[in-house]
């Protein structure tokens, strides 16, 4: 429930109906043993249905591999982490960072420690969400291609080789 998934759905249709041309992938597993997780994709669902929107708003709810979320990531143009409340750190950012995809994410303190890799979102409701989107979509293109080659930079120098190799260098 915190990670915002709710207003961000409710974002792309105030953005579908300001006439952008958004789609959305939503890929979050569904935790059957969790009656909030169970709700939630109940509700996301609904306002789907509800909205006619099934060809535009796509959910993905299974566990898959990492590999997987990361080769279904890779096809998108933004990545959104939409939290309004978390713990100390967001490794789901770090997933989207991997994928080298741009990222936007609300101004939660979980993401200060990838600031400079992502595009901010002015707040946590629907409402920003979407006017945050929308500036990126309007936004400098150069912006984002920007952010995608720091986000390159700082996979690269993650990767497990060079990584081993400076540790081992110790």
């Amino acid at each position: 429930p915190d990670k915002g998934l709710m207003e961000l759905l409710e974002a792309i249709c105030i953005l579908l109906k300001k006439d952008y041309d958004v789609q959305l992938l939503m890929v979050n597993a569904e935790y059957v043993s969790e009656p909030n997780s169970i709700s939630l994709v109940n509700k996301s669902r609904k306002i789907i249905r509800k909205n006619k929107l099934s060809e535009r708003i796509k959910l993905i709810t299974e566990f898959l591999p990492e590999e997987k979320i990361l080769s279904i990531l890779r096809k998108s143009e933004l990545i959104v982490f939409p939290y309004t409340k978390g713990d100390s750190s967001s490794g789901a950012v770090r997933m989207g960072l991997n994928a080298g995809v741009a990222v936007a994410v609300s101004p939660h303190e979980i993401f200060n420690d990838v600031s400079d890799l992502v595009l901010k979102l002015p707040g946590t409701t629907s409402h920003e969400i979407a006017d945050g989107i929308a500036s990126i979509i309007d936004g400098d293109r150069s912006i984002l291609n920007e952010k995608q080659d720091l986000v390159k930079r700082w996979c690269e120098k993650r990767r497990f080789p060079l990584l081993s190799k400076r540790l081992f260098e110790y």
